[in-house]
């Protein structure tokens, strides 16, 4: 908020996190209220476990809203896949198996050297002269 009005932008609604987190808590006891009996041979509908699973991680689903600093998502993994499964859905253009999966390797090595202080170029650059990165113990 502090940002926002820093900016000279219009100040932002202080009780849009509550609002939201109401929404947040009515769609998951709708979600167990409406697959509740919907069993299947595995166990319970999806619905209805998703449902059960939310109200017990919202500390952490809403995390975001007390912590400033903190992202959406920690997954870089996930955010790698979907950058190369856009560009092949774009480009119509089909990889090997085994093209993917450097890909990903790479990028993830990346990604997490970035979130410890090291530029990619600094990350490639002990890579291919034999001292890679990696985390501490």
């Amino acid at each position: 908020m502090e940002e926002a009005l820093a900016r000279g932008g219009p100040a932002p609604d202080t009780e849009l996190p509550a609002k939201l987190r109401e929404r947040y808590d009515q769609a998951a006891a709708s979600g167990i209220t409406r697959s509740r009996h919907r069993d299947r041979d595995d166990g319970n509908h999806s619905g209805c476990t998703l449902g059960c699973w939310l109200p017990d991680y919202a500390g952490q689903v809403w995390l975001f809203t007390r912590e400033p600093g903190t992202q959406r998502t920690d997954n870089c993994s996930e955010q790698a896949v979907k950058a190369a499964k856009r560009h092949q859905a774009v480009s119509g253009y089909r990889h090997t198996p085994r093209t993917p999966d450097r890909r990903h390797r790479i990028r993830s090595y990346l990604d997490s050297a970035a979130n410890h202080g090291l530029t990619a170029l600094d990350a490639v650059t002990r890579a291919l002269n034999g001292n890679p990165w990696l985390p501490a113990a």
